[in-house]
């Protein structure tokens, strides 16, 4: 078990200390991690204009039409979706080993 304190003080303390195995990190020694490296996220990818113009006319739908994804999310942060983008999200399935679904950034 791991007990992580931020910008914290060393910790004394004999429950404390035989409980946990403690780490002390300042706000500057976080490293960075990738939401995108966890086994759980799927992978997210912004479309080209080419490809997204063949996947609205296959299913004939507007942009407007598909699902939306906020810019906030922290998903679309991380791979710098712009609000008009589409995401194409490929997640592992059972049944059909690969399926892609489709957001459209908003505000």
């Amino acid at each position: 078990m791991f007990l992580i304190i931020l910008g914290g003080k060393a910790i004394r303390g004999k429950c404390l200390a035989k409980l946990f195995e403690c780490f002390i990190f300042g706000g500057k020694d976080l490293t960075k991690f990738s939401l995108l490296d966890h086994e759980s996220v799927p992978k997210h990818e912004i479309m080209l204009e080419g490809e997204l113009k063949s996947v609205l006319s296959k299913y004939s739908i507007e942009k407007e039409q598909l699902p939306k994804i906020k810019v906030q999310d922290p998903v679309s942060k991380e791979i710098g979706a712009v609000v008009g983008d589409v995401v194409k999200i490929t997640r592992k399935s059972q049944t059909a080993g690969e399926a892609e679904y489709y957001r459209l950034v908003i505000e």
